[in-house]
């Protein structure tokens, strides 16, 4: 249980920076082929 908590802070916490970072990654992995 307190895994998870810690888990979905963490996702809270990253995903505004998290999920720009990896959709830029997407992007140019998707560029690169």
């Amino acid at each position: 249980m307190e895994e998870e908590a810690r888990l979905e802070e963490w996702e809270a916490r990253a995903t505004p920076r998290g999920l720009s970072y990896r959709e830029e990654r997407y992007v140019v992995l998707a560029g690169a082929s």
